[in-house]
């Protein structure tokens, strides 16, 4: 299991230009970029697995919740770490009571332009249980 901090003003890099947007990001239309987070965050990425998943706390460390990411197992590279996101993420209530799916339209597009076949939309995205 890989463990990841970042502190408000932690410096990553992002897509700046698109934002994730998969058209954008299909047509080559996209730019890298530092950027920086606003929030507290700790990650865990389960060796293996098909997801990371974030606890997030507010400036003032007012717990957020829980944020899943699906994507593909993480492969060790020099500098870090490669994987591809499933462009589909679940967001958990800090009760965890309640969630809901993230960014389903990015999924359909990322179908619509062929990066997924439509069973392996689905296959990125089982329904998580209670």
């Amino acid at each position: 299991m890989t463990n990841v901090v970042v502190a408000p003003s932690g410096v990553f890099v992002i897509d700046t230009k698109a934002c994730g947007v998969v058209t954008e990001l299909v047509s080559g239309n996209w730019k890298l970029a530092p950027s920086s987070r606003y929030n507290h965050t700790l990650g865990f990425r389960p060796g293996g697995r098909s997801h990371s998943i974030l606890m997030l706390w507010d400036e003032r460390w007012d717990f957020l919740g829980w944020y899943v990411n699906l994507e593909a197992p993480a492969t060790r590279t020099p500098i870090g770490y490669d994987t591809c996101d499933y462009h589909l993420d679940v967001v958990i209530a800090p009760d965890r009571l309640s969630w809901r799916w993230k960014d389903e339209d990015h999924i359909a597009a990322a179908v619509d332009h062929g990066l997924f076949t439509p069973s392996r939309s689905t296959s990125c995205a089982p329904r998580p249980s209670r």
